[in-house]
């Protein structure tokens, strides 16, 4: 095999493919080194979500809201912006964190670039948020990362149930 072909080594549920001389591995139930960036990603979004539930304790604070309050016609705007930002993130860590999980024991660098730029939207959707409700779209690029998630996720679901390498 010349150097400018591809390559492929297969062993057991690890696949190593070669493709002009730039490695790429597909791994089946192996964590792999890289997975650290994944979990990395997951580290950083635990701190974000904190951040937020930290602004709506200052913001209760701040207008007197005891819990079990939260949302309604009499709260101040401002409130109900903080606490909407923490609520529509709450609601959605489980699936985020599911497919960056899934997706990242198949394809750990793509997967953590995908949940970085998730995150990093949703910073940008809460800061606009904070400031007016129209600026919440500042973030929506949030949905780029999410959906890369959810489509690395049933790429290697799919290479898992035929056992094969997903390239």
């Amino acid at each position: 095999i010349s150097a400018d072909s591809n390559h492929t080594e297969r062993k057991g549920n690890t696949a190593k493919m070669e493709v002009n001389s730039t490695v790429v591995i597909y791994t089946a139930g192996k964590i792999t080194p890289e997975f650290g960036y994944v979990a990395l990603v997951g580290v950083i979004m635990f701190f974000v979500h904190n951040v937020f539930t930290l602004k709506v304790a200052m913001a209760r604070k701040k207008y007197g809201i005891l819990p079990p309050r939260m949302i309604d016609s009499e709260t101040p705007d401002e409130y109900n912006r903080v606490q909407r930002v923490h609520l529509n993130n709450t609601e959605n860590l489980p699936s985020f964190f599911f497919f960056l999980l899934a997706s990242g024991i198949g394809f750990p660098i793509p997967a953590a670039v995908s949940g970085l730029v998730y995150v990093l939207g949703r910073i940008f959707g809460a800061i606009g948020y904070y400031k007016a409700a129209k600026k919440r779209s500042w973030g929506s690029f949030f949905h780029v990362g999410e959906f890369a998630l959810v489509v690395l996720t049933a790429v290697f679901a799919f290479f898992l149930i035929l056992d094969k390498p997903a390239y």
